[in-house]
């Protein structure tokens, strides 16, 4: 016996419908044998949902893309790119060792993770470094806090003339997190709008990271809240998952800012930052993984093979750090004081 079932005003996130329908999927083909049949009779409301074709492929794309070059000043760099598990490749980067005109000795680096598409991010790769030029804050008799406030101001200005060309194109619905570095004569200046992290190494040393901006953090999610908007499932309105973005002009009324924060640093005493960061776990086994994935002088991801995704590549490196912890400190599984003693 069939009861109706009763409309429901609750939007459910996107992603967690995506997460249903292919759940019931193999639910169905393990159980059925087969996929799922509609039951004659049966009224089906189709949506734009029903038809969406998955954002993720059966197998990863593994093919990676590398770059490198520098500069006359002997700023050096490399970059590399690879899709992944994703339908479409979303990510971009813009990489300027050296700046024109009176900014010769400027340098501009900056990564862009799109989500729901790639056009933000392609957009934001290709321009976003004009529009904080064009504000006059980027001068070679260089003033710190105009610098900041011109980075501001292009992040605020960029994010305008996207959200006009959506509206007036067949844009996307994407977005992008924006992780970047500015790098003067005698100064460096962290960008981050987003959960994409920078970090500064010295020396073998994680010296100072950017914070992501993630909607639980309860800085961020106070923000999120006195806009209008709510933290569900640790995400915006339970659906976006960071609290700060360039284009998502869905959000963007609610409670997603799309303002960068800015770190500057100079002159910096290495052993008073080291001592700030001693407390910090994290970061530090992250550059280890980072420095090991480096430094293997492997053809491609992973060394050894056999290991189909970037993701596998980290724990293995990362288990490689912890096998070598484990000789200098007991590990914690998780049991009581008692057990232990």
């Amino acid at each position: 016996m069939r009861t109706a079932r009763r409309a429901s005003n609750v939007e459910v996130p996107s992603f967690l419908r995506q997460l249903v329908k292919e759940t019931e999927k193999m639910v169905t083909f393990f159980f059925k044998g087969g996929p799922s049949e509609r039951v004659p009779g049966e009224e089906e409301n189709l949506n734009e949902d029903d038809t969406m074709p998955s954002p993720y492929l059966e197998r990863p794309i593994l093919e990676k893309h590398v770059s490198e070059g520098g500069s006359q000043l002997g700023l050096n760099y490399a970059v590399a790119s690879m899709q992944g598990w994703r339908a479409h490749m979303e990510d971009a980067h813009t990489c300027m060792p050296q700046l024109k005109g009176e900014l010769e000795d400027w340098a501009y680096f900056a990564v862009f993770d799109g989500h729901a598409g790639i056009t933000v991010a392609q957009y934001c790769s290709r321009n976003l470094l004009d529009h904080i030029l064009t504000t006059g804050g980027i001068k070679a008799n260089e003033d710190p806090e105009q610098v900041k406030e011109g980075i501001r101001e292009g992040f605020l200005d960029i994010d305008r003339h996207m959200h006009k060309m959506a509206r007036q194109d067949t844009w996307d619905r994407s977005g992008s997190t924006a992780a970047a570095v500015m790098i003067s004569p005698h100064h460096i200046y962290f960008i981050n709008c987003g959960d994409s992290r920078t970090l500064l190494c010295n020396d073998g040393q994680v010296i100072f990271y950017t914070e992501d901006h993630k909607p639980f953090n309860p800085r961020e999610k106070e923000r999120i809240q006195n806009a209008g908007g709510s933290v569900t499932l640790q995400r915006i309105n339970g659906s976006l998952a960071v609290s700060r973005a360039l284009g998502d002009f869905d959000f963007k009324e609610e409670a997603l800012q799309q303002e960068a924060e800015l770190e500057q640093h100079i002159d910096m005493k290495v052993e008073e930052i080291i001592q700030r960061m001693r407390s910090k776990a994290e970061n530090p086994d992250l550059l280890y993984v980072i420095k090991f994935l480096a430094e293997e002088e492997m053809p491609g991801l992973p060394p050894g093979g056999g290991i189909t995704s970037k993701r596998d590549c980290i724990i293995s490196a990362y288990q490689k750090h912890i096998s070598a912890l484990r000789t200098h400190e007991p590990m914690d599984i998780g049991g009581s004081e008692e057990d232990s003693n």
